[in-house]
């Protein structure tokens, strides 16, 4: 996840960990009803990448 950050914002990593863990989908990922943990990486970016383009998850 991190990964995906650093490559496509050009964050550098302390920047990417910090945007990630302060994010509502980081708080979504954690929360065990939501199922999310379970999704792949690059699905659960795309829903950062979401929630950063618009400021809401949908």
């Amino acid at each position: 996840m991190i990964g995906y950050i650093v490559i496509e914002t050009e964050l550098d990593t302390p920047s990417a960990i910090e945007l990630f863990y302060n994010s509502m989908t980081f708080e979504k990922l954690s929360d065990e009803t939501t199922g999310l943990y379970i999704e792949s990486p690059r699905y659960v970016y795309e829903i950062l990448k979401q929630e950063l383009a618009t400021g809401k998850l949908e």
